[in-house]
């Protein structure tokens, strides 16, 4: 019985942490898992599909007859006819067809690419949020453990008589908004962590392994904007170019609807024997050859089909400019951001041992009677909101990394997405 129970204690133990995952893992499990990937995975599967369906010729056309009154020839009675015909588009028209959902399905790849790291932009954002949450957590425990010694230092000084019991009261009310605060920071933090698995499409409280630190040192890499080139790394600009060239391919195809198409066939006829009188070759079946053309009589429809795809391509080339332009500046615009934040990380940083430099004089002087509480705790609490600060700036940075990250193509999912595609 003993050892059942080990055995169930370290399946247990093995369940749990398969569900724990850090980061790395959540991306991996999410360019798998979320719904709204394999949506789009599944929609350039459909796409790959589709060009086995538009360069293949039409379905052959099959015809059957039968005469309920015999039709009365030299030769005998025909009595019913079978026949097959096949349509054949103008030459090249379905090599332009084909090469038309060749570039739907590499739209729709990039399509895939583009939502993967758009979602893996919102799952890293979303998991940097919940850790950070956690260290607002980690400052204002760590507080609440030093207004709790201070406290008893306090408590101690008043019994002395050398402090005043406002002193001791205005301190346990300074423990209790602590208290309320690390509430507030842990409610949030489980939100935050929901929201990261349900990103994942994981159970809502599956555990989220964090990091204790986390550093910069790889972040916030940014090209001279001279030497950016965005037209082979942006998915989203690869949707638009890709989009371009099947417009200007379909325009190409629909020129080809102003000439003939081909319908060749056979038919078969089966003809009775005559029974009134003799005739050479009484009865043998008859065996005929078709073709017919199927002739663009309104060319006016078709130019204007013709022309609708090439304003579409010109429309796409357009948008192309467009959005190569916006991500241009967006660039400049996070990289200005990264630079901003990172100053004001580093000096947080400084600042909040300053201050907490400064606090440790302020508490020897107000142990003297040289400073008040309030000029003691008020160094303290800046000390705190320096702290804070430069978790709320490194996190900052991290999150404008992710987004630089989702620019230029760099959360390395094309190759998940084609070893997926590969099983």
């Amino acid at each position: 019985m003993k050892r059942l129970w080990i055995v169930l204690l370290l399946i247990i133990s093995m369940a749990a942490h398969a569900q724990k995952a850090s980061l790395k893992d959540l991306q991996q499990i999410t360019v798998e898992e979320n719904p709204g990937i394999r949506a789009a995975f599944s929609q350039w599967y459909a796409s790959l599909k589709q060009q086995t369906v538009a360069g293949a010729l039409p379905d052959p056309s099959l015809a059957f007859g039968y005469f309920v009154s015999p039709v009365e020839t030299r030769l005998g009675p025909q009595e019913y006819r079978a026949g097959v015909s096949q349509q054949v588009p103008w030459f090249g028209t379905l090599k332009f067809r084909s090469k038309v959902a060749e570039s739907q399905a590499r739209v729709d790849f990039y399509r895939l690419v583009h939502k993967s790291n758009s979602v893996m932009n919102q799952l890293t954002i979303a998991y940097y949020e919940a850790w950070l949450a956690g260290k607002m957590q980690d400052i204002h425990e760590e507080q609440l453990k030093w207004l709790m010694a201070q406290k008893n230092w306090i408590e101690q000084r008043y019994r002395n008589g050398s402090k005043s019991q406002a002193d001791v009261v205005r301190i346990k009310m300074a423990i209790d908004r602590q208290k309320e605060t690390i509430a507030m920071y842990k409610d949030e933090q489980k939100a935050k962590k929901i929201r990261v698995n349900k990103i994942a499409n994981r159970q809502p409280n599956a555990t989220i392994l964090f990091r204790d630190s986390i550093g910069l040192k790889k972040t916030g890499t940014f090209p001279d904007i001279r030497e950016m080139e965005l037209d082979s790394i942006n998915p989203e600009l690869q949707v638009l170019k890709h989009k371009q060239i099947m417009m200007q391919n379909s325009s190409i195809a629909a020129a080809r609807s102003n000439y003939p198409a081909f319908n060749i066939g056979a038919e078969y006829i089966a003809v009775g024997e005559r029974t009134d009188m003799n005739v050479s070759g009484s009865g043998n079946d008859a065996v005929m050859a078709k073709v017919s053309l199927k002739l663009p009589v309104n060319i006016r429809k078709n130019k204007a089909r013709v022309a609708v795809q090439d304003f579409e391509a010109e429309k796409f080339y357009h948008l192309y400019q467009e959005r190569k332009n916006e991500l241009y500046t967006k660039v400049v615009e996070i990289q200005t951001s990264y630079q901003d934040a990172f100053r004001k990380y580093e000096l947080a940083v400084k600042q909040a041992e300053d201050a907490r430099y400064v606090e440790s004089l302020l508490r020897s002087d107000y142990a003297t009677g040289m400073t008040d509480y309030d000029e003691w705790m008020k160094i303290r609490r800046e000390m705190l909101e320096y702290q804070q600060t430069s978790f709320r700036n490194k996190v900052e940075m991290l999150k404008i990394d992710a987004e630089r990250r989702m620019i230029f193509n760099q959360f390395d999912v094309e190759e998940s997405l084609n070893n997926r595609a590969q099983e």
